[in-house]
């Protein structure tokens, strides 16, 4: 029988990138969030409403690199609106 030996530290954990998202807004009211969510749409971009603990977020791009989430904000911007990258 083959005995297997599991040497502690042997093994390298791969580094987790950290994930970034677009935020196009966040809003105390439900319909605000909404007709915001519209104004995107009608641009061209997608976006989806989600709620959080400060209200509802209209949320462009999630779980993104920081190259794709800087690639979105421009997009955005470049439209005439306002964009801002977190990280999630």
């Amino acid at each position: 029988m083959a005995k297997e030996s599991n040497v502690a530290g042997t093994q390298e954990t791969p580094k987790k990138e950290k994930a970034y998202k677009v935020i196009c807004g966040i809003f105390k009211a439900r319909n605000v969030a909404l007709q915001e969510a519209s104004v995107l749409k009608r641009k061209g971009i997608n976006a989806v409403l989600a709620i959080g603990k400060e209200g509802y977020s209209v949320v462009c791009a999630d779980g993104v690199s920081r190259a794709m989430a800087e690639e979105a904000k421009k997009e955005i911007e470049a439209k005439g609106l306002k964009a801002v990258i977190s990280e999630q």
